[in-house]
């Protein structure tokens, strides 16, 4: 989901499609490598449950989908604007 976001806003400010694929990853490989050494290594180190570093990075997504959410509401934008970013090549899906 952040790839995604990263990517839409790349080609909001025209970047190409295969800039802001790599953008995506990048960004993506990134929040990952954070996410599992700030959040998943020190819950696994402490050894309490097994269970720790899987709500702890169900707790990340909640944040980051409620962070999606957030900047969409206020940026005014509505879920088909990615598509629309394509000049109507692609069928609206909703």
């Amino acid at each position: 989901m952040v790839g995604v976001f990263f990517a839409w806003f790349a080609m909001s400010y025209g970047a190409p499609l295969w800039l802001a694929i790599m953008i995506a990853v990048i960004a993506g490989a990134l929040i990952g490598f954070l996410t599992e050494r700030m959040m998943v290594t020190p819950l696994m180190k402490r050894g309490d449950s097994a269970f720790g570093p899987i709500l702890g990075t169900m707790a990340v997504g909640m944040i980051a989908e409620g962070q999606s959410v957030i900047t969409r509401v206020f940026s005014g934008c509505r879920s088909t604007t990615f598509w629309a970013l394509n000049h109507g090549k692609w069928d609206d899906p909703y």
